[in-house]
């Protein structure tokens, strides 16, 4: 309120005008872990006021929001008398995955002797091969699953698809005794013969040619 005196003397008495500030809504935010994180993973930011009006920028007007991309994240709180209040801006980053290709250099159709590399991509971090190798390569010899984990240098981890490779046994041969008289059809019938067998294992893919001694 106010007195007021005028210049005659006389006093008036104004009435009393009440003024109310009220504060602002609280902009703090919250996050469920850290704002960097892996391709696959995702962060969930909320605000710490409670009842409030809330304009994300990324256009939500929940409470929270998740996120699972790389962004700036905000939010504009509106009370219920009006006020409002601008939160600090959050930076998400997502970092890549690592590459998990495998280059398969041979055939994973293994005769005895035979061998296949599997080689995963060259400059990450780490490997973890199934069968407890740690470099950027294998050499397969035998049958067997192979997969490697891969870690890139964010820290990032994926698991590649699995390999599988098969040992085959070499086909079985059986010593041939000619008697001292063949006849010439019976020398064709027996080549017929032969050649029908070493057909039949070259079909299957694993026919291979050894000198004995």
């Amino acid at each position: 309120s106010v007195r007021i005196t005028d210049v005659n003397g006389c006093v008036s008495q104004t009435d009393t005008v009440s003024i109310v500030v009220n504060p602002l809504p609280n902009d703090s935010l919250y996050m469920s872990g850290p704002s960097v994180f892996c391709l696959g993973d995702s962060l969930t930011v909320g605000s710490a006021a409670v009842g409030m009006d809330y304009n994300w920028s990324t256009g939500s007007t929940f409470s929270t929001v998740t996120i699972d991309q790389s962004t700036n994240v905000s939010v504009i709180i509106t009370d219920q008398k009006g006020c409002i209040n601008y939160s600090d801006t959050i930076n998400v980053v997502v970092n890549p995955l690592p590459d998990t290709s495998i280059t398969v250099l041979g055939s994973l159709d293994l005769c005895p002797g035979d061998s296949v590399v599997l080689l995963a991509q060259s400059g990450l971090n780490d490997y973890f091969w199934s069968n407890g190798t740690f470099s950027d390569s294998i050499t397969v010899t035998q049958s067997g699953s192979f997969y490697v984990a891969l870690v890139n240098s964010f820290g990032c981890t994926d698991t590649s698809k699995v390999y599988t490779s098969i040992l085959h046994p070499l086909p079985t041969t059986s010593a041939i005794i000619f008697s001292n008289i063949m006849l010439p059809h019976q020398m064709g019938l027996f080549l017929r013969s032969l050649s029908t067998r070493l057909l039949s294992f070259r079909s299957l893919g694993y026919l291979r040619f050894h000198h004995l001694p």
